[in-house]
């Protein structure tokens, strides 16, 4: 079967000046096409071209002719295209000419090649052309080419450099590339001295030896994909328009798309394309500014694995223009993606990345407030993911793993805990309903997850912060379990969350109400101010063994105080027997609790006194004096960075934080100039008791944006 075809053309435009022998010069290039047989030349050839995709490099063209061949593709509009590279000359130099024959569809490289077998055209601007007048060519039915003899090259790493002495034409090499390509747009090159792009091609045979060394050496320095990467100089524009213009333009985010759609492009082929963006050069050399602020943004967006690099390079940050920079970044590219761009691959990556930063702060907690700042702030792209499905899926896992927990089954229905970096805390997490919530059995707590308590409760995550606090600590620390259940003074100690029993923290005064309540085998629910009262009374009047006694026999206010308590709890009797058995009672598991074996609890919560809600934290204390005391580089850098924004000395800083934080101890040169550990805890102990004194959250550490700071920055400035 035979059809007639239609082969399109067109040249380098120059000015041409022709000698008196009828040879010809060139005067220089017209800055378009000349010599075409079409008009618009099809969007996928321009593409091509200006990604340098047919490029000889500058001087490397020979007297001998390269022939360069390309499947081009773009917008579903395929073509062919083979360009004849000759060697040219202007007044003063030699330069590359190009012209390019072009067959619309896939798979015609070999009819172009035949086409010039037959009629050997090469680079010639007095070979006119006009538009609606291509070449015509009888398309006969060809035999298939042997590649017997060429089998070794299937085994080699793409591209495949053919040595310069082995015997290879053009239609064996445009041959084996397709069988190598499959359904892929196929390269190659053909007696070229030296290429601009020689990774984009799947076979490239030099001219000569000298062109073998120089090609090889090109390819040393280049990161070599499965396949070439026809796209990569339109990558590089779209990833330099993004971080250079204000107006991101939807195609930029489109091409990123493409790519990241592509599975021969891999995360050595990115971080070249950022590096050659100045990347590398900016981390070594701290530069920072608002085109580095958009790529390195852009970076920790393609590739998930940079965003705890990111969120550290961000640490190192003094200036807030720069975070509004990155912050619109962001906005805008989320417009984009949620708004107009198909962008399933862009969102996997950012999607990954949250799942893969949240159990990297169990190794490394260190960013842990930059993670909740990247998961808070209103305009991060980040956050509007990890809110719309990150979050939910981790609620989704959690409700499953009770049976899960005790079957190890039902893998196919998790959605984050399958995923690789969470799957030996799945694991971990199993102990929870393992251990049966009912039972007086407690796990051994897994102090680690206590990090992840603190970016919950950071995020307002209430239900995960107290089911982790339950992880992480004996008791669920007060405030944690308060966002979720209303905690009341002598009562609602458990809360059930995904099918577990949690148990808040409970401190001395709200402990020695619990051994009441067991002595009594009722319910007590009384006022904090009783319970003062009754050890106040029960310590003022002299020993414990005689303090019955003296209730009795010496009417007072606080007798008073005690037989209103024992009334109240009596007060649904009616029965006269009942009624004087159980005061009876009573009276007599007040004695219980008040005898020497409960004497130190009574005197832990008289000393309380008058301030027992101070004693709730005593039992944490320690160990939240020593998780700040580690945290002490975060405090210590909130406290140089109100020094600088007040301007204030050394002396003044230390002055004044004496006297705001009480403490006359504090050395502000060793413990925040110079950093010595030595003086670190009498700041923490300091802090804390500010807090406590003015109604702060306690924990020994002054966070960015938090309470403590804030209060502090107004006593500093009165």
């Amino acid at each position: 079967m035979t059809r007639q075809i239609e082969i399109h053309e067109f040249s380098t435009g120059i000015v041409i000046e022709t000698k008196a022998d009828g040879s010809w010069f060139s005067r220089g290039f017209t800055g378009k096409y000349m010599n075409c047989t079409f008009d618009p030349i099809p969007y996928p050839i321009q593409e091509a071209i200006s990604n340098r995709l047919f490029a000889i490099a500058e001087g490397a063209s020979s007297d001998t002719p390269a022939i360069i061949g390309r499947e081009v593709e773009s917008q579903e509009e395929c073509w062919c295209v083979v360009s004849i590279v000759t060697k040219a000359r202007d007044e003063s130099r030699s330069f590359s000419a190009y012209r390019y024959f072009c067959v619309e569809g896939k798979g015609n490289l070999n009819k172009i090649l035949r086409f010039l077998k037959e009629n050997p055209l090469q680079f010639n601007p007095l070979d006119e052309k006009t538009i609606g007048n291509p070449h015509l060519f009888i398309d006969n039915h060809e035999m298939k080419i042997p590649l017997d003899n060429f089998q070794d090259l299937f085994t080699q790493s793409i591209p495949v450099i053919i040595p310069f002495d082995r015997t290879c034409v053009p239609t064996v090499i445009n041959a084996i590339a397709e069988e190598m390509a499959g359904e892929n747009m196929t390269a190659w090159a053909y007696n070229v001295q030296a290429l601009d792009k020689p990774a984009s091609f799947y076979l490239i045979k030099p001219h000569d030896e000298k062109a073998e060394v120089i090609i090889r050496k090109s390819l040393s320095n280049q990161v070599i994909l499965n396949r070439p990467i026809f796209e990569e100089q339109k990558i590089k524009t779209a990833v330099t328009s993004l971080c250079k213009k204000n107006k991101i333009k939807r195609e930029y985010i489109q091409t990123l798309e493409n790519a990241l759609s592509n599975p021969d492009i891999n995360d050595k082929f990115w971080q070249k394309i950022f590096d050659g963006q100045g990347l590398k050069k900016s981390k070594s050399e701290g530069i920072y500014n608002d085109e580095m602020m958009r790529l390195f943004t852009l970076y920790a967006i393609i590739l998930p694995q940079t965003l705890s690099e990111f969120l550290t390079w961000l640490k190192g940050i003094k200036k807030d223009d720069l975070f509004t920079i990155s912050d619109h970044f962001q906005q805008e590219i989320l417009k984009l993606l949620t708004l107009e761009v198909s962008s399933k691959y862009i969102v996997e990556r950012i999607e990954l990345a949250v799942i893969s930063i949240i159990p990297s702060l169990l190794k490394d907690d260190t960013i842990v407030e930059e993670v909740i700042n990247l998961l808070k702030t209103e305009k991060s792209l980040w956050r509007y993911y990890y809110i719309n499905r990150i979050s939910k899926y981790i609620d989704h896992d959690l409700k499953l793993m009770k049976n899960y927990g005790k079957q190890k089954e039902l893998s196919d229905q998790l959605k984050i805990f399958e995923n690789e970096s969470w799957i030996t805390i799945r694991d971990e997490l199993t102990i929870a309903w393992r251990i049966h919530s009912t039972s007086n059995k407690r796990f051994k707590p897994i102090p680690k997850y206590q990090v992840w308590v603190r970016l919950f409760d950071g995020l307002n995550e209430s239900k995960l912060a107290l089911f982790f606090a339950h992880v992480a600590y004996d008791k669920v620390p007060k405030d944690i379990f308060s966002k979720v259940k209303k905690v009341s003074f002598g009562s609602n100690y458990y809360c059930k969350i995904y099918d577990v029993n949690t148990t808040r923290e409970v401190g001395i005064v709200e402990q020695f109400i619990l051994e009441l309540n067991e002595l009594f085998n009722i319910k007590i629910d009384m006022k904090l101010w009783k319970i003062i009262i009754l050890v106040f009374f029960c310590l003022g009047l002299g020993g414990l063994g005689g303090f019955f006694s003296r209730v009795f026999l010496f009417p007072s206010k606080l007798e008073k105080s005690a037989n209103s308590f024992i009334q109240n709890q009596v007060k649904d009797l009616d029965n006269k027997d009942e009624l004087k058995n159980k005061k009876s009672e009573i009276r007599e598991n007040i004695y219980k609790t008040f005898d020497s074996e409960n004497s130190k609890l009574i005197k832990e919560v008289f000393k309380c006194y008058p301030n027992p809600e101070k004693c709730e934290v005593k039992n944490k204390y320690s160990e939240q004096i020593n998780i700040a005391v580690n945290q002490f580089d975060k405090t210590r850098g909130i406290i140089l960075n109100i020094k600088s924004e007040l301007k204030l000395d050394d002396n003044n800083m230390q002055k004044k934080l004496r006297e705001i934080l009480n403490d006359s101890k504090l050395n502000y040169i060793e413990a925040i100039e110079k950093n010595h550990k030595n003086y670190q805890e009498y700041w923490v102990k300091a802090i804390y008791k500010y807090q406590l004194d003015n109604d702060l959250t306690p924990d020994g550490i002054i966070n960015s944006g938090g309470k403590t700071l804030e209060s502090l920055k107004k006593d500093l400035a009165k």
